[in-house]
């Protein structure tokens, strides 16, 4: 009678030892503790998402108070709201090259105790400021948050969550930062700004559940230590024999791995293994996937219209009261919208949604734009229920779509084996486009008024959505060695000798 147990060897990098696991293939099977245990771990990155979201909504409603408060309107004129507003993202960029440094030399679990315990520091001296100095000082701090979600936050849970509850769980921690923009915008319409830090604290609290995470396995794999690796992720995922396939993928994939030596930085040997993984199909491809979809989102204006809202729609309805009550109902939409598209993103392939939802946005964006343009004209009357209508829409398409698909699509794009060097060139990509956009917004708002920026907005995500049309792989239900072999021309299907092979292909 033929046997049903697997024996698979895993060879420890740093000293050579052979390990043997007999895998008892009658006893794998799947339960639920695993799903909970990354349920755990989710909801940590998605209160730092929530976090993330009450800080970005935060000025919108806090310039308001500002102005309203202060003696002399000069002190918060439109070029300190928009450095109030972007001041975050500046804060942002030097976290973007040195977290994911951080996060390969000490691993995922430390770098991100320090992220929270920074989180407990910005918001006590935003909440403790008494001057703009003191509050910009504040919103440089918490730069990290943001420089976290761009660098490290999806490839996190990229490593840590089971294919089959990546696509769910990536889709709400999206979600996750307009909730908090939404409740910070709630917040600040009826009551003083500073509460919105307050909530933060008390959200910044669960955080603590990080101490129990295990480390990442993938990260394990990578440093040699082949034995905790096999702990952590069946500790995670348990021991489904799906579970076992992918743990078994990740210790041959990396056994070979050479050992990073932070020296040499400054060798011959570092720039010619630099230039060789910058000309690589696995390095190249998916890093410039992903920054498309960076763009594509950003370049969609949603970030600008949220964050702005009240000045649009003060622009629009000429009434104060009117703008912050669309505030509220557009933030809402933008809410109830994600939602939809969290579920409605586990029943279409990662790349359909993803364009289709695209393309309705960007056919709002000109339709808004020639509306508005007509108006302005005075070819049609200006009716403000339809202008609201057509921003409404306008959420809806890419809150459902884009907005919860970006971080996970390019945590699921940005490869493993060069996660440290991807992610900072994606992080620096979001970073500076997110700056510019903010930044300049105001600006192209009085030149170009509002119908040639939404205009702007429309073409610019047509040329992007076309070029993902072209080169966007599909992602949905794969292993990141999966993933992988996808722009190395390597089947999924193959053995896992075909994995060492990817990883040594491009050193």
């Amino acid at each position: 009678m033929k046997s049903n147990k697997a024996q698979v060897i895993y060879e420890e990098v740093n000293t050579g030892e052979v390990y043997e696991a007999q895998v008892d293939g009658n006893n794998l099977k799947s339960s639920w503790t695993p799903f909970f245990r990354q349920l755990l771990f989710s909801s940590t990155i998605w209160t730092l998402y929530f976090l993330y979201g009450l800080h970005i909504g935060a000025p919108t409603v806090l310039i308001a108070q500002l102005r309203r408060e202060s003696k002399s309107p000069s002190d918060i004129d439109d070029e300190m709201a928009s450095w109030i507003t972007s001041i975050v993202t500046f804060g942002a960029l030097p976290w973007v090259f040195l977290l994911p440094m951080i996060s390969q030399f000490m691993g995922r679990k430390k770098t991100f105790i320090f992220i929270y315990l920074s989180c407990f520091v910005g918001f006590l001296v935003l909440y403790l400021c008494k001057n703009l100095t003191q509050l910009l000082i504040g919103e440089i701090v918490l730069g990290i948050v943001l420089g976290c979600l761009h660098a490290i936050g999806p490839l996190t849970i990229n490593e840590y969550v089971s294919p089959k509850y990546r696509g769910i769980f990536m889709t709400i921690k999206s979600a996750s930062s307009y909730w908090g923009m939404w409740v910070s915008n709630v917040i600040g319409t009826f009551m003083d700004w500073k509460n919105i830090v307050i909530l933060a604290f008390v959200c910044n609290i669960y955080t603590i559940t990080v101490f129990i995470w295990p480390e990442s396995p993938y990260w394990l794999a990578q440093n040699g230590k082949v034995v905790e690796c096999m702990k952590s992720h069946r500790w995670l995922k348990g021991n489904s024999v799906e579970a076992e396939k992918e743990l078994e993928n990740i210790v041959h994939s990396f056994k070979r791995q050479e050992q990073s030596n932070i020296k040499s930085i400054f060798s011959k040997e570092y720039l010619f293994t630099l230039y060789k993984t910058i000309s690589c199909k696995a390095f190249y491809k998916p890093v410039s996937i992903a920054s498309l979809i960076v763009l594509q989102y950003h370049l969609s204006g949603k970030l600008v219209c949220s964050m702005y809202a009240i000045e649009l729609l003060k622009k629009i309805t000429k009434d104060e009261s009117t703008a912050y009550r669309g505030m509220i109902i557009l933030d809402g939409i933008t809410v109830f919208s994600v939602y939809c598209g969290c579920v409605l993103s586990q029943f279409f392939k990662r790349r359909t949604y993803l364009l289709s939802s695209s393309l309705f946005a960007i056919i709002f964006l000109y339709i808004l734009s020639l509306y508005l343009y007509l108006t302005r004209q005075s070819f049609i009357p200006e009716n403000n229920i339809i202008t609201i209508s057509l921003l409404g829409f306008y959420s809806v398409a890419v809150s459902g779509g884009p907005m919860i698909l970006l971080t996970s699509v390019c945590g699921e794009l940005i490869p493993i084996r060069y996660q440290r060097s991807a992610a900072i060139i994606v992080g620096t990509v979001a970073a500076t486009v997110m700056i510019i956009t903010i930044k300049s917004s105001l600006f192209l708002f009085k030149t170009l008024t509002l119908a040639g920026t939404f205009l702007c907005f429309a073409i610019l995500s047509s040329i992007i959505t076309i070029l993902l049309y072209l080169y966007l792989p599909e992602t949905k239900d794969k292993t990141p060695l999966e993933i992988e072999n996808n722009f190395v021309g390597t089947s999924s299907s193959n053995e896992t000798g075909n994995n060492i092979g990817l990883m040594n292909r491009c050193n």
